[in-house]
């Protein structure tokens, strides 16, 4: 199946801007991690460690998506989805961590 061009800017856009937002919100809980208690704070930063790794893989993928030939696009954007999947529960466990 050929995907056009705009089908696929439209998906690194909306990938750009989630990855964009997690950044921020990455951001926020380092601040967080900063002021939290000692031993908490070792927690928290093995945490942001993880989140960090997971949105670096997913920036990975986005900037694969930017260079795929159309018959490699469909795989590499459910690689990208994938990616997006596993930094969101990332997300969600660390920010467990902060309550």
């Amino acid at each position: 199946m050929d995907i056009d061009t705009q089908a696929r800017q439209a998906t690194q856009a909306k990938i750009e801007a989630q990855l964009e937002e997690f950044h921020a919100q990455i951001g926020k809980l380092k601040a967080k991690a900063t002021q939290a208690r000692t031993d908490a704070k070792i927690k928290c930063h093995e945490q942001i460690e993880i989140l960090t790794v997971k949105h670096q893989q997913a920036q990975s993928k986005l900037r694969e998506m930017r260079v795929a030939s159309n018959s490699a696009w469909q795989e590499i954007e459910v690689g990208a989805e994938k990616a997006l999947h596993d930094l969101q529960a990332a997300f969600d466990k660390a920010t467990s961590h902060f309550k």
